[in-house]
């Protein structure tokens, strides 16, 4: 009796583990992940009586957050760059392993909950012109209070 519970429990085990594993791999898999639709804060953002509470930051706002992530990207150590695009930062890089997919989540946490909108993210084949890469496009906004 003992050594049919074992047995079972190490059956359960067995497949919590591989039910586990094919769904984190199904997430890495998935290409052309669009975040916009999950992220769309920034028209709610926009009307308080009429007027708007957020405003696309320009100029010096702009180059902080540029930089920001440019720090952030080299603490994280990867292989990735970020470029200004009129009012969008553009954050470009490969995927070359499973430890740079993890930093990737990582920066796509960060990056959901700055002050920007997430316009389009990019996880796969076709993004950038490595073998596989990302790409992620924001709109960094500063928050305007009415008078």
């Amino acid at each position: 009796m003992k050594k049919y519970s074992l047995v079972g429990l190490f059956v359960v085990i067995l497949v919590t583990i591989l039910v586990a594993t094919y769904f984190y791999f199904l997430d890495i898999v998935y290409e052309n992940k669009t975040v916009a639709e999950e992220v769309k804060t920034f028209s709610a953002l926009k009307t308080a009586v009429e007027q708007p509470v957020a405003v696309y930051a320009e100029g010096d706002v702009l180059r902080t957050k540029n930089d920001q992530y440019e720090a952030m990207i080299q603490e994280l150590d990867m292989n990735a760059e970020v470029k200004i695009d009129k009012r969008k930062l553009i954050i470009q890089g490969g995927i070359h392993d499973t430890y740079s997919y993890l930093l990737l989540k990582r920066l796509l946490d960060v990056v959901k909950n700055d002050d920007v909108e997430l316009v389009s993210s990019c996880i796969g084949q076709g993004c950038t012109g490595d073998e596989f890469g990302f790409s992620i496009v924001i709109h960094p906004y500063v928050l305007k209070l009415p008078n």
